[in-house]
């Protein structure tokens, strides 16, 4: 993700005479620029950057430290890397959790399954409470992500003075705000319809 921005960097002689005084008007020169995380394997948009300021006859020299900004990009997307295995193993310990949190329910209300079932009622009937349940437990699951994720964002930007609430990415926010309640939802109805049915076809639900 890149974010515009701008300075205002003063003009400035070098190797100036003694005694004589460098006037220019304005005094000062804006420069915009993108700030961010360059893509993988993209360090060659700093060579074209470096190599077309290079043409310029009022630029001496373009310098910058190839090896830092190569250890840096490196960190980053193994970073990026970690944390989409932790999000992964997050995901799987949630399944789990539901899983057996549905088996503790189930055992709980075997007398009230088993009554329903003497009347007739059907594994769809029966699975359908818990089915309701894990619906809502999905949106206040994604609520309740969407609300620390924003105080996340407003504590970078006001606090580290990182522009993350950049007006350009409000599309993606609404759409990532929106995303996460709907893959909640998705995550707990279909891990709870797995395991309402497995436990209810179990021969020891009796």
């Amino acid at each position: 993700m890149l974010t515009d921005g701008t300075l205002e960097v003063p003009v400035t002689g070098i190797n100036m005479p003694d005694g004589m005084l460098l006037r220019t008007f304005p005094a000062k020169v804006k420069v915009n620029f993108k700030t961010g995380i360059l893509p993988e394997h993209e360090t060659e948009l700093i060579d074209r950057f470096i190599k077309k300021m290079g043409q310029y006859t009022c630029v001496t020299r373009v310098d910058y430290q190839e090896n830092v900004v190569s250890d840096l990009d490196d960190l980053f997307f193994k970073m990026a890397w970690f944390l989409l295995i932790f999000i992964v193993l997050l995901l799987l310990i949630c399944v789990v959790l539901i899983n057996n949190t549905i088996k503790i329910a189930i055992y709980s209300t075997q007398q009230t399954i088993q009554t329903m079932r003497l009347v007739g009622a059907k594994n769809s009937f029966i699975a359908a409470p818990f089915l309701r349940r894990s619906v809502i437990f999905g949106i206040l699951g994604g609520l309740i992500a969407d609300v620390l994720m924003a105080g996340v964002a407003y504590s970078f930007s006001t606090q580290f003075g990182i522009d993350v609430l950049d007006q350009k990415h409000w599309i993606a926010y609404g759409v990532m705000l929106i995303g996460i309640p709907i893959v909640g939802v998705i995550i707990s109805y279909f891990s709870t319809l797995v395991s309402v049915h497995h436990f209810l076809k179990a021969k020891n639900i009796r």
